[in-house]
């Protein structure tokens, strides 16, 4: 089972390595919320924290906490980045949310990001700020995350302020290559992540040609048949126009329709 999961993700990466960049994006908002006032418990030297749990809109943004004059960071679920500086207790904090998780099925983002509230005004990159003023976002960029969980991110999308009200912005992200689970592999309802039209023209006889290469094929007599079909699968959907929103049609109806 593992082998055929295995083949069926190493073509629909290739098929997806050959499709069009403007086939692999998705258009997208992120929102980042108004700050709030919490209550947390903090000790003098230590990054841990209690009485408060964050929630995934909360992770890697900033956080100011009475008794400290650093801007701090969520880092996990009851982790902060740096150490408090502050003598241990109960403080009153407040959150800001200055940065956004990347999901995970988003390989790259594409600036600028545009600011849905302020007539789609652009909001380019810009260097990593590390000191945080509160105000109006200038520039944003994208931290590296590969790691990360709480929740799982690929990257983070930070502003270079700590916004004192409700910011969204909307932008393009390239997407990742889809995959196939084991656990999909037996699911009645589970969906290939696929255009339909390519499914047995192009991804089953790919997977054949793959697997026929494998200690799985037993037919000595079809093996090579299979990897030449396969390789012609593979090689005759770069030739293919790739559609964004309607199937393959032969009825001479134009693209898009």
């Amino acid at each position: 089972m593992q082998q055929v999961n295995g083949a069926i993700n190493q073509v629909l990466q290739t098929l997806w390595d050959l499709s069009p960049v403007s086939a692999r994006k998705i258009k997208t908002v992120v929102a980042f919320t108004a700050p709030k006032t919490i209550s947390i418990g903090v000790t003098a030297g230590s990054t841990a924290f209690t009485g408060w749990t964050p929630s995934d809109e909360d992770m890697y943004c900033s956080i100011n906490i009475d008794g400290d004059g650093m801007t701090n960071e969520i880092s996990g679920s009851a982790t902060l980045l740096l150490p408090y500086a502050g003598t241990t207790g109960t403080k009153t904090a407040t959150v800001f949310h200055d940065s956004v998780a990347v999901p995970s099925n988003y390989q790259e983002i594409v600036f600028p990001l545009l600011d849905v509230d302020d007539r789609y005004s652009p909001l380019l990159p810009g260097p990593v700020v590390s000191d945080k003023q509160t105000g109006e976002p200038e520039w944003a960029w994208v931290d590296d995350n590969a790691s990360g969980v709480n929740p799982t991110a690929p990257a983070v999308i930070s502003l270079n302020t700590l916004p004192t009200a409700l910011k969204r912005y909307q932008f393009l992200a390239l997407l990742s290559p889809p995959r196939v689970t084991l656990p999909n592999m037996t699911e009645s309802t589970a969906v290939v992540p696929m255009r339909y039209e390519h499914i047995e023209s192009r991804l089953i006889p790919a997977v054949r040609g793959k697997l026929a290469g494998t200690d799985l094929w037993r037919n000595e007599a079809t093996r090579q048949n299979a990897i030449k079909e396969g390789e012609q699968a593979i090689a005759s959907y770069s030739l293919v126009p790739q559609h964004n929103s309607t199937p393959d049609n032969r009825v001479g109806t134009p693209y898009g329709w």
